[in-house]
């Protein structure tokens, strides 16, 4: 009896994928293969992202620190400005004060008009000391005790003061009656304080406390200017009247 070799083909076994390594019992949270890692990766992320928006912000934020303290400073400048004009306009007034009580202390005979402001702390006039101003003020806008004096017509002395700042003013209304040409002046060199017109007696008005002398500079002859704390030599005094 023949028996017929029967042979088998074994089919291969099929191929399993190899498991993910665990990691360690004590392996960190973002070891390789963890569930941690993946959270850690994105948390960087929105970390990386944060920090950005964070950076813009500071700039925008410096930006408008910036702007703000320019701004500041614009408004202060503008303050002080309006302060030193305020007191430009008192210390022009004690130098009107100053040169009407000059001429009213006037004797016959004598000039009527200071030659210098010096004369104005101390009258050379008078054997006695006799002050009519107590110091020569420094000017408020340019922070100098040089002042531009107006002489008189005939030279014989000073009639006035004014700035010597070429800046334009920022105060354009609401002067007193005696500065009411104040308001079209372009400079505060045009701001000129006119204690004494000419020769003729001037009276304080007392109806006007701010204007000594009680008139309008601006119905005056024009003076002529000149040097600051300069006044051409004095003539021969008045004749007595």
């Amino acid at each position: 009896m023949v028996f017929a070799a029967r042979t088998t083909r074994l089919r291969p076994m099929p191929a399993h994928p190899q498991p993910l390594p665990r990691p360690a019992r004590n392996a960190p949270p973002d070891a390789p293969g963890s569930p941690g890692a993946a959270t850690c990766a994105s948390v960087t992320r929105l970390g990386l992202a944060s920090a950005g928006f964070s950076y813009i912000g500071l700039l925008i934020f410096i930006a408008i620190l910036g702007v703000i303290s320019a701004a500041s400073l614009q408004v202060g400048s503008l303050l002080q400005r309006r302060a030193a004009e305020e007191e430009l306009l008192a210390v022009g007034a004690e130098f009107r004060r100053a040169m009407v009580s000059f001429a009213n202390a006037t004797v016959p005979g004598q000039n009527r008009l200071p030659r210098t402001l010096e004369d104005l702390l101390k009258d050379p006039r008078h054997p006695n000391t006799r002050r009519h101003l107590r110091k020569i003020y420094t000017d408020p806008i340019s922070g100098s005790s040089e002042w531009g004096l107006i002489a008189s017509v005939d030279g014989r002395g000073i009639i006035g003061i004014h700035s010597l700042s070429d800046q334009a003013p920022i105060k354009i209304t609401g002067f007193d009656l005696a500065y009411q040409g104040f308001a079209t002046a372009a400079t505060y060199r045009d701001w000129r304080f006119i204690g004494n017109p000419g020769d003729a007696p001037i009276r304080p008005n007392n109806n006007q406390p701010n204007a000594p002398g009680g008139f309008n500079p601006g119905n005056l002859p024009t003076p002529t200017p000149v040097p600051p704390n300069q006044v051409p030599p004095n003539p021969d005094p008045l004749p007595t009247q």
